[in-house]
């Protein structure tokens, strides 16, 4: 598996420290991949070949916490962990990152070939819900946030059946300022395996 493009929106404000480790967990991320598909799987006792597109929303985020981990010894992350507004219970967050300069809670989602097939309106609104949901969890924990503080949501989006299509894309997104984006998409990168590409894009705010 190969990084393909990384980029973010034009216009973005995302300060140089965000940016770096954006860049740099991303990028850590490539090896992460080619790790997990270098292991050998097994079912009943008998050797199989697990594809990283059947992977599930927790593995995934795994293996970007992994990649976090990788790039600083002071970099923390917790995933699945419950946040409350004073006494009350709101549900569990899917990960908290924790840097020396910032902190991010992330709300991510796994999904297939939706940037190529939702209109630039459906794709905000997909998006928009994701947020929203990020939001229940990013509010009440602000009053608890000792350094800058952001709410990133992440799609881990599978375009197995758009290969083709996703490569004539590939040349305006690699120039992208960012008209992939098209509606609002912050960030987005993208990693080619075999007839598989792996697009993660969202938010950060």
């Amino acid at each position: 598996m190969k990084r393909i493009v990384y980029k973010t929106k034009k216009g973005i404000r995302l300060d140089k420290a965000l940016f770096d480790f954006l860049d740099q967990t991303f990028t850590n991320l490539n090896e992460e991949f080619n790790l997990y598909l270098t292991r050998d799987f097994y079912y009943d006792n008998t050797k199989i070949r697990d594809d990283i597109s059947c992977a599930e929303e927790r593995t995934l985020l795994g293996l970007f916490s992994n990649a976090i981990v990788r790039g600083s010894e002071e970099n923390i992350t917790y995933q699945e962990y419950g946040v409350y507004k004073k006494q009350d219970y709101i549900g569990r967050a899917d990960m908290f990152v924790s840097t020396p300069y910032f902190q991010i809670i992330i709300e991510a989602k796994k999904w297939s070939s939706t940037f190529l097939k939702y209109s630039p309106r459906e794709l905000s609104d997909f998006l928009g819900k994701i947020w929203e949901q990020g939001k229940r969890y990013y509010e009440p924990e602000l009053s608890t946030l000792r350094k800058r503080p952001y709410l990133m949501t992440m799609v881990f989006e599978f375009n197995n059946y758009e290969v083709s299509r996703f490569h004539e894309t590939l040349s305006s997104i690699r120039e992208y300022d960012i008209d992939i984006a098209r509606d609002g998409v912050n960030y987005l990168t993208a990693y080619e395996l075999d007839n598989n590409i792996l697009m993660i894009y969202g938010w950060i705010e």
